[in-house]
C-alpha cells in the first residue's frame, strides 16, 4: 500500500533523491523555477517529516547526478538550469557533508570483519595498533578548537613480521610470529586473529593534536607519506622520552598552551628516569613557539679559544686553556 507522507516545501521535477548512511533521504534540485533549485530538503522516514537541509546549493541544479561517496557525503554534478549562476554549474560540482559527527583523531587501529584489530599498513605486512584516548580541548581567540589527545600507537607492535626492525615511518616489526606457532585462534600464516602484542603496560608514547575550525574542517597538518601511518593531519605535540600522557590545554590568545607528564629526562646514570611536568606552546598552526631561541651568560674571567669544556656529573662545566696570552691558560673556570 502506499500512504503520504509530510509535504515538502518545494515542488519538485527532475530532482534526485539520495539515501544518506542516516537513513534519511536528501532531495536536491528542481525544474521548477521556486528556489528549490538551489534549496535541498531532507526527509526523515523516522518523523515521516520533511525539513529544509542546512547550507545552500551555489548553483541551481536540476537533471543532475547526485552519488553517495564511501565517506557519506553526497557529489552533485551538472545542470540545465538556465537561471542559475554564469557557469550555471555545468562545470563546477558541489559537495554535501551531511550532519554528523567529526573524526578528530586518525592514529587509531582499523578492525577487520571479526571487530579484530588488524595493522594499520595490511598490504606489506607492516603496521601497528594503538589507541587514542583521553582527549583535552580549548577555545582559541579565533574560535578554533584546539584538541590534544593521547597516542598509545607506537606502544604496540604487531606480532606477524619475522624480523625485528623499523622502517623509515618508525613502524616496528617483530621477531615473534606467534600465528605461524598456532599460538593464537586461526594460527599459521599470516592472517591470524592475534592482532598485535602490547608492550608491557600499552603506555602512552606521545601527544597528538589537531585545530579545527568553526565548521569543524582540520587545520593541521598532511599525509606527507600518502598512506594511513600519521595521517591525515594529525600533529604530534609531545614525544618527550617514552611516555608522555595527561596533556592539559589552554588558550593564549591565537595560541595554545599545553602541559603533559612525561619520563623524558634520563640521569646521569643512564637508566633512571625522571617523571616531571613537561609544556610547550604552539601557534595557530601548530608551531612550538617555546625553546629554539639564544641568550646571552655571565662572562667568563678569560677570553678563551682552542680550549676544553668538559661538563661534569653535578651538571656544571668545567673549562680549562686558551689560545690568548693571559691567564686563562692555567687558570680554569667553573
Amino acid at each position: 500500500t502506499w500512504s503520504t507522507t509530510g509535504n515538502m516545501t518545494y515542488i519538485r521535477y527532475a530532482h534526485t533523491a539520495t539515501l544518506l548512511n542516516t537513513g534519511k533521504v536528501l532531495v536536491v534540485g528542481t525544474q521548477k523555477t521556486n528556489g528549490g533549485q538551489t534549496i535541498p530538503e531532507i526527509y526523515d522516514p523516522s518523523t515521516n517529516t520533511w525539513s529544509t537541509a542546512t547550507g545552500f546549493l551555489t548553483y541551481g541544479r536540476n537533471l543532475h547526478t547526485a552519488n553517495l561517496l564511501p565517506s557519506g557525503k553526497v557529489l552533485i554534478m551538472g545542470t540545465l538550469d538556465a537561471d542559475a549562476s554564469p557557469d550555471n554549474g555545468l562545470t563546477i560540482p558541489e559537495l554535501y557533508t551531511p550532519a554528523g559527527d567529526i573524526q578528530v583523531s586518525n592514529d587509531g587501529s582499523p578492525v577487520n570483519g571479526m571487530g579484530l584489530p588488524r595493522p594499520e599498513q595490511p598490504n606489506n605486512g607492516k603496521g601497528i595498533l594503538g589507541e587514542q584516548r583521553n582527549p583535552t580541548l580549548a577555545i582559541d581567540s579565533s574560535n578554533n578548537a584546539v584538541v590534544a589527545w593521547e597516542d598509545t600507537r607506537f606502544a604496540a607492535m604487531q606480532n606477524w613480521g619475522l624480523s625485528f626492525n623499523y622502517d623509515s615511518d618508525a613502524w616496528r616489526q617483530t621477531n615473534v610470529n606467534l600465528g605461524a606457532s598456532n599460538a593464537c585462534n586461526g594460527g599459521g600464516g599470516t592472517n591470524n586473529s592475534c592482532g598485535a602484542i602490547p608492550l608491557i603496560q600499552n603506555n602512552p608514547l606521545r601527544v597528538m593534536g589537531q585545530m579545527l575550525n568553526s565548521s569543524g574542517v582540520k587545520q593541521w597538518g598532511d599525509d606527507v607519506s600518502g598512506v594511513n601511518q600519521n595521517n591525515p593531519q594529525d600533529l604530534g605535540l609531545a614525544s618527550t622520552g617514552d611516555f608522555s600522557a595527561n596533556p592539559a590545554i589552554a588558550p593564549d590568545g591565537a595560541n595554545t598552551v599545553l602541559t603533559w607528564e612525561s619520563n623524558g629526562r634520563k640521569e646521569s646514570n643512564g637508566n633512571a628516569r625522571n617523571y616531571d611536568i613537561y609544556g610547550q606552546k604552539f601557534d595557530a598552526n601548530g608551531a612550538s613557539q617555546w625553546g629554539g631561541t639564544w641568550a646571552t651568560t655571565a662572562p667568563a674571567t678569560y677570553a678563551r679559544y682552542n680550549h676544553t669544556a668538559t661538563l661534569l656529573n653535578n651538571g656544571k662545566i668545567l673549562v680549562t686553556g686558551t689560545g690568548f696570552d693571559n691567564g686563562g691558560r692555567s687558570i680554569a673556570e667553573l
